[in-house]
């Protein structure tokens, strides 16, 4: 997708309901099915490419196809690990997938292509898009900034934040998606400040060019704001995620319109639930979301196509990894969680997870067993070795914003418990980031459960106190 073949006319408006044109069949690995797929890249003949996130692929829809045809991943010896977004680069006749799990984006040969080739290493790879000159653009959610690349280079130039996370014009906070246009400016959805932001060519910050009024469902406002494309006008349209809407921001304008969904969430074909990637065809607009279905519709009066990709609730299918328990080599008597994570990469894991799991009708008794230790542990592998070197104050920061999220009374006792052990493993320096995140706890907490969290403290510690 190119930026100087978006032309959609101000006047267009689109149909509400739509019909499946991939996936479809429930969430499964068959060609025909999807499992909470990501990114979504459509060519110049209609067939589109899905980053299968779950099913760890990469696969390929012909315009009226009733299955797929997975192109890179799968099962052979040559992996990916939980994609995250595809686009396919013309000069070379390849993929370039983001790999987000392996940390590296890959370079993946069209035809008959069984093997990746490694082009970036050690990032946090989440967006990715490439301009008329063939340079390469990649969110790097683990530093809150977007990088652009040329054939070869290794490094790349900071295009987009780079002056950490923050609320500032010269940052982001856990951005997403991007787009370039025909000038080289940068849009990149900045997820967790609720805006798009523009970055022109060499800028030192940007400008707010839709929400950034925070959190909220008015039309000057955005929810998680992911993928984002821009037409010849300048006009933004981007998927308001947690609002279960897409919006159309004009060039200039201080408030947006709802183009599709805003009709509450849910499987119906007039609503959305969780929309992510956005793509532009030669007709219309295609985007999807963490779904096991890509529905369109006709854009009325230009006889174009939207595809929409929507998610039904498979709570069934979440899994938990239960936490693995070993013994400190520094103490034989005391044992912590080798929690292992990426901060960033943990944070997504759980948003999918609160967003699916808060839908669901469950008894205690369920959400305990769904949660088991740790609703953190969402299927992630556990490694002592990617552990920060101030891993205290990041798991109690982490479990701090968790207490944001209007999570289930079990869900706050095992980030409690998930801290608590954190800070077991250093006590003097973890003690600090403990109180502060127990106050900041109580604040969130209703009067019912804290008796319970104090229960919870006063275990771990008289557990504490036995092995010191």
């Amino acid at each position: 997708m190119r930026a100087s073949s978006i032309d959609i006319r101000p006047s267009a408006k689109w149909a509400q309901n739509g019909i499946s044109v991939a996936g479809g069949n429930g969430s499964g690995s068959g060609t025909n099915q999807l499992s909470l797929p990501w990114g979504l890249y459509v060519d110049d003949d209609q067939s589109i490419y899905v980053a299968d996130w779950y099913n760890h692929r990469i696969v390929e829809w012909k315009s009226g196809a009733t299955n797929g045809k997975v192109v890179a991943g799968g099962n052979g010896a040559h992996r990916l690990n939980f994609p995250q977004d595809v686009i396919i680069d013309k000069e070379s006749d390849s993929f370039i997938i983001s790999d987000w799990e392996n940390d590296r984006v890959v370079r993946w040969p069209r035809r008959n292509g069984t093997r990746d080739e490694i082009i970036i290493s050690n990032i946090v790879c989440i967006g990715l898009t490439m301009d008329d000159n063939c340079y390469l653009y990649v969110v790097d959610n683990g530093k809150d900034e977007v990088r652009r690349y040329k054939i070869g280079d290794t490094k790349g130039t900071v295009v987009a934040g780079g002056n950490g996370k923050g609320n500032r014009l010269d940052q982001l906070s856990n951005p997403r998606y991007v787009f370039v246009d025909r000038d080289h400016s940068v849009y990149v959805s900045d997820n967790e400040n609720h805006r798009v932001m523009k970055w022109e060519e060499d800028a030192k910050q940007g400008i707010v060019v839709a929400g950034g009024q925070g959190e909220g469902k008015s039309f000057t406002q955005l929810n998680r704001p992911q993928g984002v494309v821009v037409d010849q006008l300048g006009t933004v349209y981007v998927t308001d995620s947690w609002n279960h809407r897409i919006m159309r921001w004009p060039k200039g304008a201080t408030q947006g319109s709802v183009i599709v969904g805003g009709n509450g969430q849910g499987a119906r074909s007039n609503q959305l639930f969780l929309p992510i990637g956005l793509s532009f065809d030669r007709h219309g607009v295609f985007l999807h979301t963490t779904s096991n279905h890509i529905k369109d519709a006709l854009m009325n009066g230009d006889h174009g196509i939207i595809h929409i990709l929507d998610l039904y609730i498979y709570i069934t299918k979440v899994k938990v990894i239960e936490n693995t328990m070993k013994r400190d080599a520094r103490s034989p008597k005391l044992f912590y969680l080798a929690v292992g994570f990426k901060l960033e990469k943990l944070v997504v894991r759980c948003e999918i997870a609160y967003l699916l799991t808060k839908n669901g009708k469950f008894q205690d008794q369920q959400w305990i067993e769904i949660c088991k230790e740790n609703i953190v542990d969402l299927q992630m592998p556990m490694a002592k070795k990617d552990l920060a070197k101030d891993n205290e104050k990041r798991s109690c920061e982490l479990a701090t914003d968790f207490t944001h999220l209007q999570l289930q009374p079990i869900h706050k006792i095992m980030t409690l418990k998930f801290a608590l052990n954190q800070v077991f493993e250093n006590p003097l320096s973890g003690a600090a980031h403990l109180s502060e995140f127990i106050g900041q706890l109580c604040r969130v907490t209703k009067a019912t459960e804290i008796g319970i969290l104090i229960l919870i403290l006063l275990s771990l510690l008289l557990t504490f106190n036995a092995y010191i």
